[in-house]
């Protein structure tokens, strides 16, 4: 699965070089996840997704699932924007989120 995620997102990171820039999730919070929008967004999404997916899982890219996912990384940001962004997306993104609980 790591392979697939890390294909698409390098597939749309060359569709975007023109405005290319590093990004170092570790240090970014909720707050600044929330206040990027634009590609940029969807771009960390599919990066946390592919992270946070065990690699033993079947090669699917399901955008749906992921946009639910990313959904609730949003609503949980939302109400607690100090919150470091890996530690947020380490409930709700791949294999290891926990459907309906809330991270504590």
């Amino acid at each position: 699965m790591k392979i697939v995620g890390t294909a698409v997102l390098a597939a749309m990171l060359v569709a975007a070089a023109a405005r290319a820039q590093a990004v170092d999730l570790s240090r970014l919070t909720c707050r600044d996840f929330l206040a990027g929008g634009g590609d940029g967004t969807g771009f960390m999404l599919a990066w946390l997704d592919g992270f946070y997916t065990n690699e033993d899982a079947p090669a699917v890219f399901d955008l749906e699932t992921m946009k639910e996912k990313g959904a609730k990384l949003g609503e949980y940001c939302a109400k607690h924007p100090t919150i470091g962004l890996m530690t947020a997306a380490a409930q709700f993104m791949g294999k290891i989120a926990n459907a309906g609980r809330e991270p504590g």
